[in-house]
């Protein structure tokens, strides 16, 4: 039964991949071609504020900078599945964490402690991407044999 579950895990860490990668393709071909049909799809998911947005011959991307940072860590954090993927704990730590900054920074902007900081957007929303599609590939610690076979010392009553 593992490797099915090894085959599925692996197959689902590749769709997020290159969904992500496809995704980032769309959202960077729509501005360049026109596709206002992709900026109506993607605005599903992204507010696109164009003053948020990462520009391609000055026109702005059909996703905002975290949303493409987001993508673009999905992408990377699966590739990075293949080379070492992380166990359940680390991998669900560094989602907090990143879940938590990128929940600090909207805070931060929401209060007026700055505005518009787009290399913030950018290290959160991969952060915030990386850390999802690790968490998707991530791999259940081996369990001991001292947790699971009972113990040889006698219970005394």
């Amino acid at each position: 039964m593992e490797p099915q579950l090894d085959r599925v895990k692996r197959n689902a860490v590749i769709a997020v991949g290159f969904s992500s990668l496809a995704v980032l393709i769309l959202a960077a071909a729509a501005p360049v071609f026109g596709w206002t049909f992709l900026h109506a799809a993607l605005g599903t998911a992204c507010h696109q504020d164009p003053g948020r947005c990462l520009s391609i011959a000055g026109l702005p991307m059909a996703l905002c900078a975290r949303c493409t940072a987001i993508f673009t860590g999905l992408f990377m954090g699966s590739a990075l599945t293949f080379v070492s993927a992380p166990t359940r704990r680390p991998a669900l730590r560094l989602l907090f964490f990143a879940v938590g900054l990128t929940a600090l920074d909207v805070l931060a902007e929401w209060v007026g402690l700055y505005a518009n900081a787009v290399i913030v957007r950018l290290v959160t929303g991969w952060l915030l991407g990386s850390a999802i599609a690790l968490m998707i590939g991530s791999e259940e610690p081996p369990i001991s044999n001292s947790s699971v076979l009972p113990s040889t010392t006698p219970v005394q009553i």
